[in-house]
């Protein structure tokens, strides 16, 4: 792995909503400021997700609340600096004030997972990304040198043609330092997380059903359907998630 690529990690929380809104003013005040404590932390987006009545749209668990309400992602320049923070006092610290705080019934976090940010494409417009889009898929081993190209090559130039999306993002899991907060959780699905993530950076919530509704969508989605059987590649998690705000760190 090319340890000059960044890292983000991505981490989904949800609280229960009688300590919603004391969760989210520990997580902004106090959680987000400890974690800013290490050098190495570049930058805190948090995100909220997006719904339609009870369940987020354009999301594949349609029957299914496994996915976190709150998503936020921590960006690190490598994994050696990623390393660095999971193994310090400063994670050690942030860990323990979070189980001091929490119980098992107010809050589970459903995923802390590494990616290795791939590849990055970019859209007609360069403004700044109030919403995103997460696609989280599995793929078998076997056939990962065959999505890949075909991901690259055709489905992501073809999604930024969406007018809607800003940019794209292609992350693979980092194995073997991902995990699991021992604050109450829900188990991840049997065969793990993603092995990749693709991110979709969208301009307001109109842009986020433009997005879904339009054609050029609906043809990625027959591609993709079709991919899965040819291929098996499975689609683990789509939800749209709404910009909170952001934190800069300072990195060494």
């Amino acid at each position: 792995m090319n340890t000059e690529t960044s890292i983000i990690n991505v981490v989904g929380t949800r609280p229960i909503p009688e300590v919603e809104e004391e969760y989210n003013k520990w997580y902004d005040e106090v959680h987000i400021p400890m974690v800013l404590k290490h050098p190495n932390v570049i930058s805190v987006r948090r995100h909220q997700i997006v719904t339609k009545g009870d369940l987020p749209p354009h999301s594949c668990h349609k029957h299914n609340v496994n996915y976190g309400k709150y998503l936020t992602i921590y960006r690190f320049a490598n994994a050696e600096s990623y390393g660095n923070y999971a193994n310090s006092q400063v994670r050690a610290e942030v860990k323990e004030d979070t189980q001091r705080r929490w119980k098992p019934a107010q809050l589970s976090v459903i995923m802390r997972a590494p990616y290795m940010v791939c590849r990055t494409w970019q859209g007609s417009k360069s403004n700044t990304s109030s919403h995103i889009c997460i696609l989280g898929l599995k793929i078998e081993g076997e056939t990962l040198a065959e999505f890949n190209e075909w991901f690259a090559n055709m489905l992501a130039p073809r999604i930024v043609k969406a007018p809607p999306v800003l940019r794209l993002s292609w992350h693979e899991l980092v194995p073997g330092i991902s995990g699991i907060s021992t604050v109450g959780y829900l188990a991840p699905p049997e065969e793990g997380y993603p092995d990749f993530l693709v991110t979709i950076d969208l301009e307001g919530r109109a842009a986020v059903d433009a997005y879904g509704d339009c054609g050029n969508v609906s043809e990625i989605d027959k591609e993709i359907n079709k991919l899965r059987k040819a291929v098996g590649v499975k689609v683990m998690a789509c939800i749209a998630y709404e910009f909170m705000r952001k934190w800069s760190g300072n990195p060494v």
